[in-house]
């Protein structure tokens, strides 16, 4: 079998659901060939009809589902190939392999997998890569004949579309496997992509509550994740590849389109993937490239109002940090607090903390609650119970 643990990013089996535009001044470029095919009349009637099959099967499969449990058979590992590049986004760790192998090699494989038999008589893994891969690592462990066999349900990959697969690997991934966000975003748009050529999905918000569904979120976090489909071709480009951030790419979708590619030209991934600094661009809405430029300018020397800082230290001194930071906002914020917002300092000073552990502190006595209490309160008064 292939190495499932490793795939070529720019390489994709089948149809190509990634966005491919890109900016005019974009850092990587893409060089295409166009090489001229002469095909003959019968040729191309005959890859006319191929279209319309594959159509027909395409809706048949989606309106009515696969049967995969006619066929159950136990099936030689060696025969069996990984998923397709590119139609499978789902981490694979070596410890979930291991932690897979022990439980098989103690009560056996309690849910088989899925193949798809090619018309040269290898298979496919469809769902069930990571049980694959225990059966495999185990075989090779020791050449036992009871691993080289995986219980498997097996249709022949004439009597399924493609794009059908591809939904069910999601879908049966999803819930139960690990997934980044940005690979998450990538299964997102590539469903997406997969139901909108499906008659039964057509509508914006039957996709919404569809893919609500399978990816086990509220309908309202899947519309914020569609709304990246207001990007701009180029912008969902980079969010694809990753290069801007999703944060980013929402705030690029307040604006139309063209102002969108004006603002990626002009401003660059780094400089649409400072939050800080897109927010007072895009708060703008659509402007000419004069002013977008002229903003872009003032922005240069500007810095955040606010920002973060984290410290991590030994319990044996936070007692004295809590102490230490209760003085700073007593003599630097609570004054400002006072004159200028009167006596809020929730605009100028926060402070969060693990509250498990600082309940533990406190019956240890590392720390005085009453500190605590006033560094987390909104107010400047020293009054606080």
């Amino acid at each position: 079998m292939a190495n499932c643990f490793k795939e070529d990013p720019g390489n994709i089996y089948g149809t190509d659901l990634r966005p491919t535009y890109r900016l005019k001044n974009d850092d990587i470029i893409v060089t295409t060939t166009e090489v001229k095919v002469n095909h003959s009349p019968e040729e191309v009637k005959k890859w006319a009809a191929r279209e319309k099959e594959s159509i027909i099967k395409r809706e048949k499969n989606f309106a009515e589902g696969v049967n995969f449990y006619e066929n159950f058979e136990r099936v030689d590992i060696e025969t069996i190939t990984d998923t397709p590049i590119g139609w499978n986004l789902f981490e694979v760790k070596e410890a979930d392999v291991a932690e897979l192998m022990r439980s098989i090699d103690a009560i056996g494989l309690l849910d088989p997998i899925y193949v798809t038999r090619e018309p040269d008589g290898t298979h496919t893994v469809i769902c069930g890569r990571l049980r694959l891969l225990a059966f495999i690592s185990l075989y090779e462990l020791n050449f036992e004949e009871r691993y080289k066999f995986i219980p498997a349900y097996v249709i022949n990959s004439t009597e399924v579309d493609e794009l059908f697969l591809r939904s069910m690997i999601i879908e049966s991934n999803i819930k139960f496997r690990s997934i980044s966000k940005f690979n998450m975003i990538q299964s997102l748009i590539q469903n997406y992509e997969i139901m909108k050529l499906v008659k039964n999905y057509r509508n914006e918000s039957n996709l919404a509550a569809e893919l609500s569904k399978v990816f086990d979120m509220s309908e309202s976090s899947i519309f914020n994740f569609l709304r990246v489909k207001k990007l701009c071709d180029p912008g969902l480009t980079l969010l694809y590849e990753g290069r801007i951030t999703l944060k980013s790419a929402l705030y690029l979708t307040k604006v139309s389109k063209e102002t969108q590619i004006n603002i990626l030209e002009r401003f660059g991934v780094k400089g649409v993937n400072t939050i800080y600094k897109l927010k007072l661009i895009t708060k703008e809405g659509n402007i000419s490239l004069e002013e977008l430029d002229a903003k872009i300018k003032e922005l240069e020397n500007y810095s955040p109002p606010k920002t973060k800082i984290t410290i991590e230290v030994d319990k044996r001194f936070i007692g004295s940090l809590l102490e230490y930071i209760l003085n700073f906002k007593k003599d630097k914020i609570n004054p400002f607090a006072n004159d200028y917002t009167r006596g809020n300092t929730s605009s100028l000073f926060k402070f969060k903390y693990d509250e498990d552990a600082m309940e533990i502190y406190a019956k240890q006595n590392l720390i005085d609650e009453k500190t605590l209490r006033k560094l987390a309160s909104n107010l400047s008064y020293e009054k606080i119970a």
